[in-house]
């Protein structure tokens, strides 16, 4: 592979990408400004976007941006519901131009969770790299990555194309390791990733319910027992210790977490990396409640959220489920926790189902 600066395109330049920059700025270097274009359906935000971004924005005209500038990477990511006329009105003749040219055949990042990567080999072909990514969304946006991880998937092919990969991780490495998914996993893994981060919420609850009840604690000391329970595996039910508000707190992280451990384990995903996957994401949340105000941590979720998404669907899961249920049992603090343990575990499991069965066709693509 040559080691020339590649030239990207992004198709669908929206919060994501713009989250994404220090990834591009990684892989161009100097040539960040004129080795990157995108397009965006928005045409209203584009001057704002350009003085963010520093690159050209197009409003739409993906397959004539494509074909003049002739990137090495195509960044694919538009609304999953606009993946499948993206993908048959620009990229299947796109590619299909560069074949019947004989030319190599730009590299694939997609980045909506639905359709799966095989659904790009499929409509492209086998002689093109593909990859599906679910990039670290715990990202402090000063600059400081929590240890979390990005999760790529590659069609079974493409396991040892040594090289490319490499380009993948090297773009993914400012926001921190990368964590290479079965294919096979993916859409139940999905669901236990996106409800990960619902454990803000859960400390939001305990916070307002605990203050407003006269224990006097602060988000970082909800922060702190948060984290010291993902290191214990087991919790006990101490009737001597009930009432304590670090021990309500310490059974609402510890029984999220193992709902989540539970429906994976049950999806098929072995135990052991569903305990470390899970623990790690955690506890790159956790750390943010250190970092940052609980206003620009709701205001990245809605950022973060595609309208219709799968983080917005888990969000209302969770004010529809067990949000009130929730504030009320915190308030009173002395009383049944292992019945409050089962109903955050149940809330867990069923959240994590809930969203990886959205997603499971979330594009309106069939069969994939």
């Amino acid at each position: 592979m040559s080691e020339r600066t590649p030239r990207i395109a992004i198709i669908g330049l929206g919060f994501l990408m713009r989250y994404m920059k220090p990834c591009f700025e990684a892989l161009t270097r100097n040539a960040y400004a004129t080795n990157v274009v995108a397009t965006t359906a928005t045409e209203a935000s584009i001057s704002a976007k350009q003085a963010e971004m520093g690159i050209r924005i197009y409003h739409h005209h993906e397959l004539g941006v494509l074909k003049a500038f002739k990137p090495d990477i195509i960044m694919f990511a538009p609304p999953p519901s606009a993946v499948a006329n993206l993908t048959r009105d620009v990229l299947v003749p796109y590619y299909r131009e560069i074949k019947e040219g004989n030319k190599p055949l730009p590299d694939l990042y997609a980045f909506a969770p639905d359709p799966r990567v095989e659904y790009y080999q499929t409509q492209l072909g086998n002689d093109g790299f593909y990859v599906n990514i679910l990039p670290n969304m715990t990202f402090d946006p000063s600059g400081d990555a929590p240890a979390c991880y990005s999760v790529v998937t590659y069609p079974d092919y493409q396991a040892h194309n040594v090289e490319k990969i490499a380009r993948v991780e090297a773009f993914l490495s400012p926001l921190g390791s990368v964590l290479n998914m079965p294919s096979e996993w993916i859409t139940p893994f999905i669901g236990g990733y996106v409800v990960c981060h619902l454990v803000l919420n859960f400390a939001f609850a305990c916070y307002d319910a605990l203050n407003t009840s006269g224990y006097l604690v602060s988000m970082e000391q909800i922060a702190d027992v948060f984290q010291d329970s993902l290191s214990n595996d087991n919790i006990s039910f101490d009737s001597n210790n009930e009432g304590s508000a670090e021990t309500v707190c310490r059974f609402v992280l510890k029984s999220f977490q193992n709902g989540l451990i539970s429906y994976y384990a049950q999806s098929g995903i072995s135990e052991g990396f569903a305990r470390n996957a899970i623990t790690v994401q955690l506890n790159a949340f956790i750390e943010r409640l250190r970092s940052e105000t609980r206003e620009n941590l709701i205001r990245d979720s809605q950022n973060h959220a595609t309208k219709g998404g799968l983080l917005e669907n888990a969000e209302r899961y969770f004010h529809d489920n067990i949000h009130a249920n929730l504030l009320d049992r915190l308030s009173s603090p002395e009383g049944d926790l292992e019945t409050l343990s089962e109903k955050i575990s149940q809330f867990a499991y069923d959240a994590a189902a809930f969203i990886s069965a959205f997603s499971d066709g979330y594009s309106g693509i069939t069969g994939n």
